[in-house]
């Protein structure tokens, strides 16, 4: 697997299978939305702005913390404005 050169930005890459564009920063994947489409297009905009803002360290200013029980594992992130849904209490048992 190749190195980017100093000062070179994270490419934005397909999905295979779902579709997806993603990017990889400090070793976390983010799915952007449909490969090709402008909201992905705005949401790596969005991703590579605050990973410069922040040193090149951290995206939290656009993700939000981590969640509880993920720390350490990747492809954890969803886009903005999407979230898992919570378990029915009601259901369960």
């Amino acid at each position: 697997m190749g190195r980017r050169h100093s000062g070179a930005l994270p490419a934005m890459r397909l999905h295979k299978q779902s579709g997806q564009a993603r990017i990889r920063l400090n070793g976390t994947e983010y799915r952007l939305g449909q490969h090709g489409s402008p909201a992905a297009r705005l949401r790596y905009d969005e991703l590579i702005a605050a990973w410069i803002a922040s040193g090149r360290t951290s995206v939290e200013a656009v993700t939000g913390p981590p969640r509880p029980g993920n720390e350490g594992s990747r492809n954890t992130r969803l886009p903005i404005g999407r979230s898992r849904a919570a378990p029915d209490p009601a259901s369960a048992g």
